[in-house]
């Protein structure tokens, strides 16, 4: 390469890290203060089981955590959410932190997470041109500016399995002794199987390479494989100890999460609970919606050029990475379908996938002003909608009222009921666990019942405060939905607050007819019981 072509590519490099480090801030900034709700299990797999356990917050245990056939390990959590709480008592010595200082902790460890990624893409990519633009086309993704800054077992696997590529580089290169990147990659496998079963239909690829890796025989294969395989035995078992000590507080019935994972997923009916899709739709939904069409088409292009490749060239440590991405790729999705539960964030390894691939075979420096516009525009779409305005009131809305409940007088009770919203992560209210097992405050989630279901848990409160005296009662739920109580109850309602932007897009329809301003916000009334008490108000059941 001649100089004036050395000048031209350390240009274009420091060019395009310029927009790179613009947009590692906004990851930041979307990462604390971006409060868009994706799905239930961004909390309720992670910060919600770790909360209540070392912050003594309330928090709702759900059923796979249940000792009697728990199918996720209590590890991942720990080591992501748990630590971080635990370092946050310890320095403010005891005292339970603010809701918001739990937030931020849980997205500050998942942002640091993400950078995992960067740093993958830095180590897969040898050209410095195309690791430029590769490092600039991840970090543009939206999936590192939502799913990859919060909280989901996804979020881990997909770290893990790009972890997993890394180590098979390392190997290739024969830096250091491959012995020692052979027993991480074992430690490794075991952490990605114990966090998601699934981790391993992207892993075999690379341990089927591993293992070419470690001779030409199988004799030889088998001895180098020999200690590595211990060592994953050795993590397997203490995973398995944890998981039982701390589930079931003793060790004589061993808890196998994945095992028990694998069982519950196998069964129709327990699918079916989950919500039964038809096998294409990762293929024709999730992947262009987590990947973007224009980087699906790029990839496309890149396959066409240059495979399969041959001889020498086949067998560089570039193509050797970019061929086992291929493989992952194939055997993952292929694998994924076959469970006709499928949710987008299933696919949350593919992009970082796709933009290696697309990077070592220098397509992407050939891409176009049409490929970078229908590019930033796709995903400017999809961080709004996840990272900002989906279901994006139900956190702030924990925020006051955390604040509304630490005001409370001692002898005054609450109760909060959330309707027609996702479920509201209790452990972001930040209050102890015996406020709501004494009876002081009653948390109730109506999840998408009827307007029915909401005027019985209202005429209950009404006796209740009857009974036991100084009661207020919150409800949260869209502006949208307030619509459809009768009016005579509407009256018993004030508001207290309103949380700017909620997007419900299971009630689209009345969103729009109440206008851009109130169609995207949640409420929060209180409720005068009084009132309520003397309307008596008779409706027709109605089912929304």
């Amino acid at each position: 390469m001649g100089i004036n072509a050395v000048a031209v590519s350390d240009h274009i490099r420091h060019r395009l890290y310029r927009p790179y480090v613009g947009l590692l801030l906004i990851r930041v900034f979307l990462a604390i203060s971006g409060t868009g709700y994706i799905h239930p299990d961004e909390y309720f797999q992670n910060g919600e089981v770790t909360a209540g356990r070392v912050l003594g917050y309330h928090a709702l245990r759900t059923w796979e955590w249940e000792p009697a056939f728990a199918i996720r390990s209590i590890l991942p959590p720990f080591a992501t959410t748990g630590l971080p709480f635990l370092l946050a008592k310890l320095i403010f010595g005891g005292l339970l932190p603010s809701p918001r200082t739990a937030f931020y902790l849980e997205r500050l460890t998942f942002l640091a997470l993400s950078m995992l990624l960067d740093f993958s893409v830095w180590q897969l990519v040898d050209n410095p041109t195309s690791r430029a633009y590769a490092l600039l086309l991840l970090a543009s993704s939206h999936v590192m500016h939502t799913f990859q800054v919060r909280p989901f077992s996804n979020s881990l696997e997909a770290v893990l399995v790009v972890l997993c590529f890394v180590l098979l580089r390392r190997l290739m290169d024969g830096r250091k002794p491959s012995s020692l990147y052979l027993h991480a990659m074992a430690v490794l496998c075991v952490l990605g199987l114990f966090t998601r079963v699934t981790f391993m239909a992207f892993a075999l690829p690379v341990l089927w390479q591993c293992l070419r890796l470690t001779g030409r025989t199988w004799p030889k294969r088998i001895r180098s494989m020999a200690l590595p395989s211990l060592t994953a035995a050795v993590t397997a078992l203490a995973v398995v100890s944890l998981d039982t000590y701390v589930l079931c507080g003793d060790l004589r019935s061993l808890v196998i999460t994945p095992l028990n994972f694998l069982k519950y997923n196998l069964s129709p009916h327990n699918l079916s609970e989950h919500g039964i899709h038809p096998r294409w739709l990762h293929l024709v939904v999730n992947l262009p919606m987590m990947v973007g069409p224009p980087l699906l088409w790029l990839t496309a292009c890149a396959a066409v050029y240059h495979w399969p490749l041959k001889g020498q060239k086949a067998r560089n440590a570039p193509n050797v990475i970019d061929r086992t991405l291929i493989y992952a790729f194939l055997l993952a999705l292929f694998l994924l379908s076959l469970q006709p539960h499928q949710e987008p964030r299933f696919l949350l390894a593919f992009p970082f996938m796709f933009v290696v691939f697309v990077a070592n075979s220098g397509e992407l420096q050939k891409a176009g002003r049409v490929f970078w516009t229908t590019w930033v525009a796709f995903n400017i779409s999809l961080t709004l909608i996840f990272g900002v305005l989906h279901q994006g009131g139900v956190v702030p809305s924990l925020f006051h009222m955390h604040h509304q409940l630490s005001s409370l007088d001692a002898a005054q009770n609450a109760q909060v009921i959330y309707w027609k919203t996702y479920m509201p992560p209790w452990h972001l209210l930040a209050i102890p666990g015996t406020d709501v097992s004494s009876g002081r405050i009653r948390l109730t989630d109506l999840a998408g019942a009827p307007v029915t279901v909401l005027e019985e848990s209202l005429a209950d409160t009404t006796l209740t405060s009857s009974i036991v005296g100084d009661t207020i009662t919150y409800l949260v739920a869209p502006f949208a939905m307030k619509a459809l109580l009768p009016r005579v109850a509407e009256h018993c309602l004030v508001l207290e607050h309103a949380v700017f932007p909620h997007l419900d897009l299971d009630h689209i329809g009345e969103s729009i007819e109440l206008g851009w301003k109130g169609g995207l916000s949640l409420g929060i009334w209180t409720i005068d019981t009084t009132c309520i008490g003397r309307s008596k108000y008779v409706h027709d059941p109605v089912s929304v």
